[in-house]
């Protein structure tokens, strides 16, 4: 570019240099326009030479500042290189670890979904374990209430051998105050004088009426006010068979009454007279039966 320059200046200052060759005699200085006098071609061609010197100079300063942005602009395009060349390598970066998390969420997505099988497994498994234990411990349940069971009526069978061996024994069977057909409630008492009572109530809810009642034992003396002393309430011995049952072992109570009945109440909380109908009633005055 340097040399491109001077090639121009060159050719300006010789086309100047002819110019005013061919135009110093033919061409007069207007009178109003006074200008230097440069009468000398030397002089002129000095001047020439200062003034294209100092456009080369300009020129040159202008080359020196386009060389030197130029060379900035290198650089900053250079830096600008680098720092794309690094966000890309940054991009490329987080791409790769972008790609790596996925990778990492579906092998957790499928972990989880593993677990969640694996406890779904489990959860049924254990389901399926509380169902057999549910029906051992149902049939444990019924084990140690048919043991109760057994247990009371192994009882119940010594007392009433007890009973049945005793010297005077009074085997007594009680009719109902109002018979009505085949539904009427009836009893039957094993009573050890002074010693134990054992009765038994046979079809007391056959009637409707006592379908939801419960039936008071009362003991008293005949003749006696004020004796009339309650012995319990009746407690079902086998429902299947419409059995009830009271055991009275009270041997001061017995010692003072005669006479047993039961009564229909509406509360099994225990009362101190009796308030309800009476059902059965039995006279227990009478000599043993079965000395």
């Amino acid at each position: 570019m340097a040399l491109v320059l001077s090639a121009a200046l060159l050719i300006t200052y010789s086309q100047h240099r002819s110019y005013g060759h061919e135009h110093s005699t033919t061409t007069p200085v207007p009178a109003s326009q006074p200008r230097p006098e440069l009468n000398h071609p030397a002089e002129r061609e000095a001047a020439i030479a200062a003034a294209l010197s100092s456009q080369l100079h300009s020129q040159q300063l202008q080359i020196s500042e386009l060389q030197s942005e130029l060379k900035n602009a290198k650089a900053a395009t250079i830096a600008a290189q680098a720092e794309r060349a690094q966000l890309l390598a940054r991009i490329d970066s987080h791409e790769k670890e972008i790609a790596e998390q996925d990778r990492n969420a579906h092998q957790q997505a499928a972990l989880v979904l593993q677990f969640q099988q694996q406890l779904a497994d489990k959860e049924a498994v254990l389901k399926s374990k509380d169902t057999a234990l549910a029906s051992m411990n149902s049939r444990l349940s019924e084990a140690t209430e048919q043991s109760t069971r057994q247990r009371e009526i192994n009882a119940t069978l010594r007392k009433a051998q007890d009973l049945i061996a005793a010297r005077d024994l009074h085997v007594i069977s009680v009719s109902p105050m109002e018979p009505h057909g085949k539904s009427s409630p009836f009893g039957r008492i094993l009573y050890a004088e002074g010693k134990e009572l054992m009765f038994y109530g046979y079809d007391l809810t056959g009637s409707s009426q006592f379908a939801d009642a419960t039936f008071h034992v009362w003991g008293e003396k005949i003749g006696s006010s004020g004796s009339t002393r309650s012995l319990g309430v009746f407690s079902s011995d086998d429902k299947s068979a419409g059995r009830w049952r009271l055991t009275f072992t009270d041997a001061d109570v017995l010692a003072h009454i005669d006479r047993v009945f039961v009564t229909i109440e509406s509360t099994t909380e225990a009362l101190s007279r009796p308030r309800g109908k009476t059902i059965l009633l039995a006279y227990l005055g009478d000599k043993p039966n079965h000395p």
